[in-house]
């Protein structure tokens, strides 16, 4: 929202340059404003976005308080974290590569229509005036809109009055992102899978693609044992060291078998620096047959033969690599997280990977989806950019389902994705005290009014700025900390 005086207005052009920005200014839609304004929930409305203000700044300063002490205190979280392209904190599609161009551009639209018109009705519905409207334009890339709504008149109005008016912005935002948010729910609960089974993604140079085994394929059963859930294929597989295996799969209306080798044992996928393995000269890729004189056929196995070993223990680990057999000589190392148990020092492939199949599971992954009450902490909220085998209508999972509104579920999905994102973070970053964001200029209306008689404007301007600085900087901290060395 743009304040502006009278004086200013009449000197208002409709396109102001000041490269790289332009502001381009209209009066079209004014008249849409005021029959909006005079209809008569409008004032209502009103009061219902004014509480929902601090409850939207509660939640976003509670989200970044979390967020950086999260990151203050996990190593690994911030190492996480430092894996993504800083411009991730942008909220432009184009310039955030995680934000999609086409939908993120619509869903941005409307939030800054939906956001600065609310505005607009709100100040109509109380009597203030709405001069003009506009976009700004960075070179040709709209960033911001804005309605210009008289300085004076919004300073001399009442509290309650200028505080709904700053409140319906965010308000009209979270009430968009709502709205979308049930229809993703309801067009993801229109989807069933393809065929009951397990996601296939293939990795490159692998057995499963040799065997022609194809991104998009499901996997139904193993050896005749039907599967549902993804742990269903690892748990069948490990079963089968050493064998061959048959996976019956599904591609579109076909039913295909393909037989595959399965290796002797768990498939080394890395060896942690400075580890007895490591030092040992244990190799990615390496295959464990045997510990002890022990036969290793799967990873439960391997776990429960170091459960009886202790830190310090020697043993002699038999491993596979490619025709070679080797035998190492290892002394055990305390494990990181628990001194008291013995660390061999080495990740492991799941058995669907040793064969080259990187799994995903379409049951779960709609149903957990779907259901409001997931219990994935804020799975709403992940990016189908950021975590594709985590949500149903990704890139990579649309594919293994299908729809009772036909293929247009996979576009409509993303849609009213993106609304709910982009306009349910504008609403809670608008809200924060931050002045002059919407929620810092409703903070100091709130202040002026409380502190009436016993708060100097100067107290008032001083305690926003305060306020304002803290709130900056913890932003600033949560978003510079995990490219910091601490």
């Amino acid at each position: 929202m743009a304040d502006s005086s009278k004086e200013d207005q009449k000197e208002a052009k409709t396109v102001e340059i000041s490269f790289p920005f332009i502001l381009i200014r209209t009066k079209k839609g004014l008249s849409l404003i005021d029959r909006l304004a005079r209809l008569r929930f409008i004032k209502k409305l009103g009061w219902i976005l004014l509480y929902m203000l601090p409850i939207a700044a509660f939640v976003g300063f509670y989200l970044i308080l979390r967020a950086a002490t999260a990151l203050i205190s996990s190593a690994p979280l911030r190492s996480f974290a430092g894996q993504f392209n800083p411009l991730i904190n942008l909220g432009i599609p184009g310039i955030n590569p995680y934000l999609p161009i086409v939908y993120g551009w619509i869903a941005l639209i409307i939030a800054m229509i939906v956001h600065e018109g609310m505005h607009g009705i709100l100040a109509r519905s109380t009597g203030l005036s709405v001069k003009s409207s506009g976009i700004i334009l960075l070179l040709i890339l709209p960033i911001g809109a804005f309605v210009d709504i008289d300085e004076k008149e919004l300073k001399k109005a009442k509290a309650k009055d200028s505080g709904r008016v700053l409140a319906a912005g965010p308000g009209a935002n979270i009430l968009t992102a709502v709205i979308a948010l049930l229809c993703l729910i309801l067009i993801v609960s229109s989807m069933v899978p393809i065929a009951s089974g397990v996601g296939v993604r293939v990795i490159p140079g692998s057995q499963a693609e040799e065997k022609g085994i194809m991104d998009g394929d499901i996997i139904t059963s193993v050896n005749g044992s039907n599967l549902t859930f993804q742990s269903d294929l690892d748990k069948a597989l490990e079963l089968h060291a050493g064998e061959n295996v048959t996976l019956t799969i599904a591609r579109g209306d076909i039913k295909l078998n393909y037989t595959l080798k399965m290796p002797d044992g768990p498939v080394i996928a890395g060896v942690l620096q400075d580890f007895p393995a490591q030092k040992a000269g244990v190799l990615p890729g390496d295959i464990i047959t045997e510990l002890n004189g022990t036969k290793i056929t799967s990873l439960d196995k391997l776990n429960g033969t170091l459960a009886t070993l202790k830190p310090g223990d020697n043993i002699i680990l038999k491993v596979e690599r490619g025709e070679e057999i080797k035998d190492f000589s290892i002394t055990l190392a305390s494990d990181p997280q628990n001194s008291s148990q013995a660390f061999l020092g080495v990740t492991l492939t799941t058995p669907s990977e040793s064969l080259g199949i990187l799994s995903v599971g379409i049951v779960e992954t709609l149903e957990r989806y779907w259901s409001l009450s997931s219990t994935t902490p804020l799975i709403h909220l992940l990016l189908p950019t950021l975590a594709p085998n985590n949500i149903p209508f990704s890139d990579v999972m649309y594919i293994f389902y299908t729809s009772s509104i036909g293929d247009v579920f996979y576009p409509l999905a993303n849609l009213f994705f993106w609304i709910w994102f982009i306009n349910i973070n504008l609403a809670i970053f608008n809200a924060l005290p931050i002045y002059p964001l919407d929620g810092g200029q409703a903070f100091k209306v709130f202040l002026q009014a409380i502190g009436k008689n016993r708060l100097s404007e100067k107290s008032v301007t001083r305690i926003t700025n305060g306020v304002t600085l803290a709130m900056v900087s913890l932003v600033i901290f949560m978003i510079a900390v995990p490219y910091l060395t601490i």
